[in-house]
């Protein structure tokens, strides 16, 4: 068995856990709750918890911002979504949308509107597309809160990871593995960090967000000597609680009653997801000409099981492996 590490160092300082206060708000006696049942109701939005604030997308915009400030709840909107929505459209919307929500009705407001937002991002989204993050959101949602989620292998703790003390902190996705064997669902220490690039398209291939920029960045993050990574995996384990708690990560009909409390000691997995590559272009066999695996991480390429965004430790590919199956050399 792998060794566990625990992180209970109080003065590191966290960016992904809501007060408790908060959670009960958004829970079933709370105020905040029709917004949760929405969300469960609707899985096109992705909630993710942030320090003391929620974000709440759709298509990977941020559809609903609510913030805990002196014990009162503000909520935004991104309006750039309001862009090229027509005047007198948008200023009916502007209206019914309370800037604070510290009552259940206010809440409500909020549920009632969210379908007319949706279709101002829907306008925007085909003028102005953001399909990495839409495809970010997808992931999220398939392998936390869907049919086969339990039987996956992998669960997202969040999404457009950015850390300001930090710049290599910036992830496509961040999560958890946890093999869904039945017995290692009963072991709740053995679970591994994991990090999560996705690329898509060839366009996101190379540049200075390319696959050598950031195994470099991920070589120098995952240094075990580095205080950000161990924050990380705090920030992991607090933001799979909290989602647990609210209901957003969907297990067997019995649920699981494990509660995860360490990561293992292992260096973090990092995955490459690439989406929608076209087989007939050569820039990811050039980006992979000269890559070999890292010291501080498993590099591994994601591929899919049959046409889904499931991700299952078999279907994950070392460096060599994916070289030689899928790149032929």
């Amino acid at each position: 068995m792998e060794k566990s590490i625990n992180f209970k160092n109080k003065n590191m300082k966290t960016t992904r856990e809501s007060s408790n206060e908060f959670i009960n708000d958004l829970k079933k006696e709370g105020f905040l709750n029709p917004i949760l049942e929405l969300i469960k109701r609707d899985h096109t939005l992705n909630l993710q918890i942030r320090n003391e604030y929620i974000n709440i997308y759709y298509r990977g915009g941020n559809i609903l911002k609510i913030e805990r400030k002196n014990d009162k709840y503000y909520s935004t909107f991104n309006e750039k979504y309001f862009k090229i929505a027509v005047t007198e459209r948008k200023m009916i919307i502007k209206k019914k949308l309370s800037k604070q929500i510290n009552t259940e009705m206010e809440a409500e407001e909020w549920v009632d509107n969210i379908q007319f937002i949706k279709q101002f991002m829907d306008e925007y989204f085909a003028k102005y597309s953001k399909s990495e993050r839409e495809f970010q959101q997808l992931v999220a949602r398939e392998n936390n809160n869907s049919v086969i989620s339990n039987d996956t292998d992998y669960f997202i703790t969040d999404i457009e990871y950015t850390n300001s003390e930090s710049k290599q902190s910036r992830f496509d996705l961040i999560g958890l593995k946890w093999t869904s064997s039945s017995q290692e669902r009963k072991n709740k220490n053995n679970c591994r960090m994991v990090l999560i690039e996705m690329k898509y398209g060839d366009g996101a291939l190379i540049g200075t967000a390319g696959i050598k920029k950031h195994l470099s960045d991920i070589e120098n993050f995952c240094d075990k000597k580095n205080t950000q990574l161990k924050i990380l995996k705090e920030e992991t384990i607090s933001a799979f609680k909290q989602l647990r708690t609210l209901g957003l990560v969907r297990f067997g009909k019995n649920e699981n009653k494990n509660e995860i409390e360490k990561l293992s000691e292992e260096i973090p997995e990092f995955i490459l997801l690439f989406a929608n590559h076209k087989p007939a272009k050569t820039k990811l066999e050039s980006e992979f000409k000269d890559i070999s695996n890292l010291k501080n991480a498993d590099v591994k390429i994601a591929t899919s099981n049959f046409m889904g965004y499931g991700l299952y430790e078999q279907n994950m590919l070392t460096i060599e492996e994916f070289k030689k199956s899928i790149l032929n050399k």
